[in-house]
């Protein structure tokens, strides 16, 4: 019963992911029913397989999967790293993948550096797998917003650049010392990991150029949905609107419409698709970081 309930649970969610990644590709959001059905969806199958099996740990599992995800949603949200729908998507994403499906493959560190063993949680595989593909897919998108918007972006990263040359050069300086040293030590495990973080400023600096340049735009109040991000405050007569993680209110939309003034709105990129395919990943490959790391191992 509970590989038919892993099957089920497993297909819904992609179905969800699916339909999820069109209205983000689209209109930039993902509808509450989607994240919320999915929730009630993934509990009520474990609940009724748990009591099936009589095993309430599937459901228990659940639980704690949505608990975690929870936490961890809100934390990306305050932290301005996900918009309110791919928060709220993450938390059902934990409902639904707080045990590992029978069918994915089981992703062990084995014999990597320090000749241990370990079996990480499916919710900690697809959670790194969300860290990875988020980031490619955020360099990606952000090259392609660059190309098309080539002279602000350029302006806006050499004024980033500037001031920071020396503290990056340190920088680069010591992470080029560490490749050379596992490299010599034959510690070939860890060198993609090095590569990521000498990488880091260059890409913490480009995206932020790209953010800075291409993804704030003039924007109609009539155009405006809750939850918008303002880049800058607004004045209205003496109501002083500011950025707020929450977005703009229905309140503040309608003093905006009011005074038919165009405002500065940052757009987040459409993170959803980084959802699915991680997912996809996790069930196919396992922990796509210990496969690279393998790969270099070898």
């Amino acid at each position: 019963m509970t590989i038919a309930a892993d099957y089920v649970l497993v297909s819904i969610a992609f179905a969800w992911l699916i339909a999820a990644c069109i209205t983000d590709l689209r209109k930039r959001e993902v509808a509450d029913w989607l994240s919320f059905s999915l929730i009630a969806i993934a509990l009520g199958i474990r609940a009724v397989t748990s009591i099936i099996n009589k095993q309430p740990i599937y459901f228990l599992y659940g639980l704690i999967g949505l608990a975690v995800f929870f936490v961890l949603g809100n934390l990306f949200y305050y932290a301005k790293i996900f918009a309110g729908g791919d928060a709220k998507l993450l938390m059902a994403l934990g409902a639904v993948f707080a045990t590992a499906p029978v069918f994915a493959k089981t992703a062990v560190i084995n014999n990597l550096v320090f000749n241990i063993t370990i079996n990480l949680p499916f919710l900690a595989i697809f959670l790194l797998n969300v860290f990875l593909f988020g980031a490619l897919y955020g360099i990606i998108y952000s090259i392609a917003l660059a190309l098309k918007n080539k002279r602000v972006f350029i302006t806006e990263l050499k004024k980033l650049y500037w001031p920071a040359r020396k503290l990056i050069a340190t920088f680069v300086l010591i992470t080029a010392l560490l490749f050379v040293m596992l490299f010599l030590i034959n510690l070939h495990e860890l060198l993609f990991f090095v590569i990521f973080v000498f990488s880091f400023p260059f890409l913490y600096y480009f995206v932020k150029a790209v953010e800075n340049s291409c993804m704030v735009k003039l924007t109609s109040p009539n155009k405006l949905t809750e939850g918008d991000w303002l880049a800058r405050p607004v004045k209205i007569g003496r109501q002083i609107i500011k950025p707020t993680v929450n977005g703009l209110s229905i309140l503040e939309i309608n003093a905006l419409k009011k005074q038919r003034k165009k405002v500065l709105i940052k757009h987040g990129i459409p993170f959803v698709p980084v959802f699915l395919i991680a997912a996809i990943a996790s069930i196919l490959f396992g922990n796509i970081f210990i496969v690279l790391a393998s790969w270099l191992a070898y």
